[in-house]
């Protein structure tokens, strides 16, 4: 199983590179994006190792990596991660939009 990023995660993976990059300069970005990408990597050894958060839908989860949530969802043989997320954003706010929004609510 190979794990499908979706385009929100994409542009957080994006978002975190670029203000890592300006506040903290390229190692330490690409240092979390390597441990971000090597978490994401993992997940289909043991997809259902994660916090599980039926809330935003039924196989909803997250792992987390230094001061990132990564939220996924994981289904049969399907994984995909739903967003990235640092830790002082508000994450529940943010998921229970998108979760909102795929549902149509």
């Amino acid at each position: 199983m190979i794990p499908h990023v979706s385009p929100e995660a994409g542009a957080d993976l994006d978002e975190m590179e670029s203000w890592l990059t300006e506040n903290w300069g390229p190692i330490a970005a690409a240092n979390a994006i390597e441990a971000v990408l090597a978490k994401i990597a993992a997940l289909p050894e043991m997809p259902l190792a994660g916090t599980p958060r039926p809330e935003f839908g039924e196989a909803v989860r997250f792992v987390t990596t230094g001061r990132y949530f990564i939220y996924y969802e994981a289904a049969g043989q399907a994984l995909a991660v739903l967003r990235i997320l640092h830790s002082a954003r508000n994450r529940d706010a943010i998921m229970r939009k998108q979760s909102n929004e795929e549902t149509g609510s």
